[in-house]
């Protein structure tokens, strides 16, 4: 059995996953502001508070409504026409013509739109699909001829551009121009295409057909009555639902053409279903708003939950359908189809065996759960039954959206390596250029952004400080260098040089460097009461916050006043790796470090820019041997002369050598023959949390040079 689900689970995920499907998810997803504005408007409009209905006719006026009409005309009836617009743009932006700038997105869309009013046709006006309307009863036919009309006109400009191709070495005039021109072709030809399926549809009737033949299933099925007939009912509508169809538009034709009027035959109303089973809109997502709240991701899945479970209680799901989307996702189709199904099933046969009275006083569709219960039914049973759907659909909804999360988690972890990797290339050419990317890497550097942002203003305790300790030649403790972690929920480990590249980019390295000199100082303070007390702390300034940052001297005075830390006890190490601008403001920083009591240490010292300028520059008091030089002691001979060189000339400046990397003991007995006495790295142990760096010292003992 588990294997047959994980097989399932992997072909629905496969499904998910292809290009054409994700460009649809993205449509969706561009068309949540008009989405949403919508949606809170017609639950505004439709309130189910009698007091505030009044109160609204008596100070606004019986057209009190109008105005919020139009909004609703202008988001909500023309939705698919939204569609279209969107899903092209996300298709073209999928392309390769377009993501090599040979082709401008624009051309995709308005090729899309026109192929989608010609389409649909002045004489379709009562079609299957409603198409010559505008709103999201047309969905389905807006995704398919988006998705259609894409793939025809670029297949059509390709094989264009292979026969009359632009010669850009000939072409001396307006670039728009040219481009405008040479789509002329392709774009017609595809808006023919369509005009001719419109020819063919109305010809043949097959639309009518299928309009007909479902309402005469779902009259059928009303007329038949019964539990078997209300499920199989709901299982056409939630068909429909996920392709993109007005389900409930057609089985309300169905109604009408059965019984003339909608009456109850069998003991299904559309009362009954819109209490007992649409709670939260088609597809009992009432359920699943529950469910993305406990189990969804929380990047988006619960922050989406937050913005729909008002429209929720008022039964209006829009929010759901097109922000998660469920509309033609597979990752949610068998619980979107199946849950109604089933709710409709418990509360059928608990209304049919008179276990709940059957509801029969009419309310209003936007009636929310409990209330809508009690009023339909006059009894705290139909409150009963509703709460116990409510949590059927959510056991339904809740494996699926911990799978959708999974995955959502492992599609994150695998844009971070990317962007990892690119933050390198970057780093190497001096460079930042991932936030403002309009794809999945700049959204993962941007949500990356927005945590890092969260943790300077102490919202996040995930990102933090360890202390690494620095040895004497005895293996006891010297001191220490605070060193930036981050353990993400999602991702794991976080590199400091990504959270340091992204703050960069970000201009928030100033407030991040800030904050690990107050966390850092303040660990001194809370390790001031045991013998750690006069041990010194080195924390590290990046060359752009020395130059950006103008409060950083208030900013370290203020945290050594507060926490009564000596500024002896701190050293503060400047990255020699990255150029500093020798100016005065730099050096007027440093001069102010050293005139409280401050160290000043040179770190990556040998191998960087201008390593003795920066000792006479700069004050500095220590050193830190660069790790690549300290690993290649055994086997570089000419960097065994180097570090002697070095530890040398500073022992004749009167500066501290600690050398850092180390990682194995020959390593160590060198650096002991070249005359070091200060070591760093992970041979003796890697960056500890404060607790476990206070064993350690504990353990291995103070050095009291």
């Amino acid at each position: 059995m588990r294997k047959a689900w994980n097989l399932t689970n992997k072909f629905i995920w496969s499904l998910t996953e292809t290009p054409t499907m994700s460009a649809i998810r993205s449509g969706f997803i561009y068309m949540m502001p008009v989405v949403m504005i919508g949606s809170l408007v017609v639950a505004f409009l439709n309130l189910p508070l009698p007091p505030f209905q009044d109160f609204m006719v008596r100070y606004m006026g019986e057209g009190w409504k109008d105005s919020s009409l139009l909004i609703y005309r202008a988001t909500m009836q023309v939705m698919a026409l939204t569609a279209v617009i969107c899903i092209s743009y996300a298709l073209a932006n999928e392309q390769e013509k377009v993501k090599g700038g040979e082709m401008h997105p624009i051309y995709v869309v308005l090729t899309a739109f026109a192929s989608y009013v010609a389409f649909i046709g002045q004489d379709l006006a009562d079609s299957f699909l409603n198409i010559s309307n505008m709103d999201s009863s047309s969905m389905f036919a807006a995704v398919l001829i988006s998705v259609l009309s894409v793939k025809l006109f670029m297949l059509l400009f390709k094989a264009y551009d292979r026969v009359f191709k632009v010669n850009d070495y000939r072409y001396n005039g307006n670039i728009q121009v040219r481009a405008s021109f040479h789509v002329i072709v392709p774009v017609f030809l595809t808006i023919l295409a369509f005009s001719l399926a419109n020819e063919a549809m109305r010809h043949s009737g097959l639309d009518g057909a299928l309009s007909d033949g479902l309402a005469d299933l779902m009259g059928s099925l009303f007329s038949v009555g019964g539990i078997a007939a209300s499920i199989a009912m709901v299982l056409v509508t939630q068909l429909l639902w996920f392709f993109g169809i007005h389900g409930g538009n057609v089985f309300l034709e169905g109604v009408a053409a059965a019984s003339g009027q909608g009456a109850a035959i069998g003991g299904v109303t559309k009362e009954f279903l819109d209490v007992f089973v649409y709670f939260g809109g088609a597809g009992s997502t009432l359920g699943l708003i529950i469910a993305l709240f406990v189990f969804g991701e929380r990047r988006s899945g619960r922050k989406l939950a937050k913005f729909a479970v008002f429209p929720g209680l008022l039964n209006i799901n829009e929010p759901l359908i097109y922000g998660i989307p469920i509309i033609l996702n597979p990752a949610y189709f068998i619980p979107f189809f199946l849950t109604p199904a089933i709710v409709a099933a418990i509360s059928g046969l608990a209304v049919f065996q008179g276990l709940v009275p059957e509801p029969t006083a009419s309310v209003g569709w936007t009636t929310p759960i409990f209330l809508s219960g009690y009023l339909s039914t006059g009894s705290m049973k139909g409150v009963l039954l509703q709460f116990v759907c409510l949590v059927v659909a959510f056991a339904c909804y809740a494996p699926f959206v911990r799978q959708v999360r999974l995955a959502a988690e492992r599609q994150y972890k695998e844009k971070f390596v990317t962007l990892t990797k690119e933050l390198n290339y970057y780093e190497s050419r001096r460079a930042r250029r991932v936030l403002g990317r309009n794809d999945e890497i700049g959204a993962v550097a941007r949500s990356l952004a927005a945590e890092i942002g969260s943790a300077i203003m102490g919202k996040d305790g995930l990102m933090h400080l360890e202390y690494q300790p620095k040895m004497d030649g005895e293996g006891r403790v010297l001191g220490a260098e605070a060193l930036l972690r981050w353990n993400h929920e999602t991702l794991g480990f976080v590199s400091p040089i990504t959270i340091l590249s992204i703050a960069d980019e970000a201009r928030l390295s100033i407030g991040l460097g800030q904050w690990v000199i107050r966390q850092a100082i303040g660990q001194l303070s809370a390790w001031s009461g045991s013998e750690l007390r006069d041990m010194p702390i080195s924390i590290n300034l990046s060359p752009s916050q020395l130059v950006e940052d103008k409060d950083i001297i208030p900013t370290i005075r203020d945290a050594l006043d507060g926490s009564g830390v000596s500024a002896g006890s701190v050293e503060f190490e400047l990255t020699e790796n990255e150029m500093i601008e020798k100016s005065d403001a730099v050096l007027e920083k440093l001069r102010a470090l050293r005139d409280m009591g401050a160290s000043i240490s040179i770190d990556d010292f040998g191998m960087g820019h201008s390593s003795l300028r920066y000792l006479h520059d700069f004050s500095a008091n220590i050193v830190k041997l660069d790790a690549s030089l300290v690993q290649s002691l055994s086997e570089v001979e000419s960097h065994n002369k180097i570090v002697a060189v070095i530890i040398e000339l500073c022992d004749t400046l009167g500066i501290d050598v600690v050398a850092e990397g180390v990682e194995t003991e020959e390593q160590l007995e060198i650096l002991k023959r070249l005359g070091g006495k200060r070591f760093q790295g992970f041979y003796f142990s890697r960056a500890l949390t404060p607790e476990r760096f206070e064993e350690f010292a504990r353990e291995r003992g103070l050095s009291r040079e």
